[in-house]
């Protein structure tokens, strides 16, 4: 659950963003500052679900590789 709902806030941020994101770093005609969504709350939402996703991995699976992946993360 804690998986599912993380990568989800990752894939609401990155819809909410729209033609505002990009791959790099860039500078784009009629950019404009996200308040809203997932932004109102968080910072950095796609980084925080991509984090917390590899945690629920971490407590599905309960390796040592899964908990190496969420201490290198």
């Amino acid at each position: 659950m804690i998986l599912f709902l993380s990568l989800s806030i990752a894939v609401w941020t990155r819809i909410i963003l729209g033609r505002n994101w990009s791959g790099a770093i860039q500078k784009v005609k009629n950019q404009r500052l996200i308040r809203n969504g997932p932004y109102k709350h968080i910072r950095h939402p796609i980084y925080t679900g991509i984090v917390c996703g590899i945690c629920g991995t971490f407590f599905i699976f309960g390796t040592l590789g899964s908990l190496v992946g969420f201490i290198i993360i």
